[in-house]
């Protein structure tokens, strides 16, 4: 599985890096603080799973996750927040994140969440078939 994490915090970035790549063997392939950060280079072709956080200081994470829905439809999105409020929860959902969790969650509910969401996914492959053009 390979991830993008979108947080304005290096230490939580590097942390979140660590953890799944050292504990659970996943790649994480970028690490940034906002989709402007991501090298020039870089392409969104190879994400399976994005992990936002919604205060980013450049930009609002839902403006991310949906520059990243319209972008590559095909990643799935995890909202990672400190704010646990219904609103925040349901706002995420409605722009199309595929789950949220709190930082205050335990690292065992973050790690399923992203074992979850990067099981195989129909509209990757249906997107990679038929292209970007539809």
């Amino acid at each position: 599985m390979h991830i993008l994490i979108i947080d304005d915090h290096e230490i939580v970035r590097d942390g979140i890096k660590t953890l799944i790549e050292q504990e659970y063997g996943w790649h994480v392939s970028y690490a940034v603080s906002s989709l402007d950060a991501l090298p020039s280079f870089a392409t969104l072709d190879d994400i399976d799973v994005a992990i936002l956080d919604i205060s980013l200081a450049q930009e609002s994470g839902f403006d991310t996750l949906v520059k990243i829905k319209k972008d590559a439809p095909f990643i799935k999105c995890l909202m990672l927040s400190m704010y646990d409020h219904v609103g925040y929860i349901s706002k995420a959902l409605e722009l199309g994140a595929d789950g949220y969790v709190t930082k205050n969650a335990a690292t065992k509910e973050l790690m399923d969440a992203l074992e979850s969401l990067g099981r195989v996914d129909l509209s990757r492959i249906i997107f990679e078939q038929h292209g970007k053009g539809l």
